[in-house]
């Protein structure tokens, strides 16, 4: 009785594991999206006297005077735990401008420029502390 009971058992976790495998293969294909050319603008968000700020606002969006890339909308994510934020972009010659923000810190711009498809462009920012004392 025992040897069946364990068959049973595992015959049905080998049925739920293709079952579990067919479910994301059907799901992977729908989403043709994320295999299209792609650049990448990456970075890493410091703070002084140089380490790593997680949780930092960025955002990007196309710079106006940088051309026109008109079906980019801003993008917003936060810095993961070293500090570090990607976005995915159009694999167009384009200028961005990103900006960073974090409680406690001053914000900062910066601009970058896509020129050739599947580029990785690396913009890394260092933000300093909000002056404490209020301007009179």
């Amino acid at each position: 009785m025992r040897r069946k009971r364990k068959t049973r058992k595992k015959r049905s976790g080998i049925k739920l594991a293709a079952l579990l495998v067919a479910a994301c293969a059907i799901a992977g294909a729908g989403d043709r999206k994320k295999d299209e050319a792609h650049a990448v603008v990456a970075g890493t968000v410091f703070h002084d006297p140089g380490f790593a700020l997680p949780g930092a606002t960025v955002v990007i969006a196309v710079d106006d005077a940088g051309g026109d890339n008109g079906h980019f909308k801003p993008r917003k994510t936060l810095a993961d735990g070293r500090g570090e934020f990607a976005f995915r972009v159009p694999p167009a010659a384009a200028h961005y401008v990103l900006r960073v923000s974090a409680k406690g810190y001053e914000p900062q711009e910066k601009k970058a420029e896509v020129s050739d498809p599947e580029e990785r462009v690396d913009v890394n920012f260092i933000l300093m502390p909000k002056s404490k004392q209020e301007p009179k």
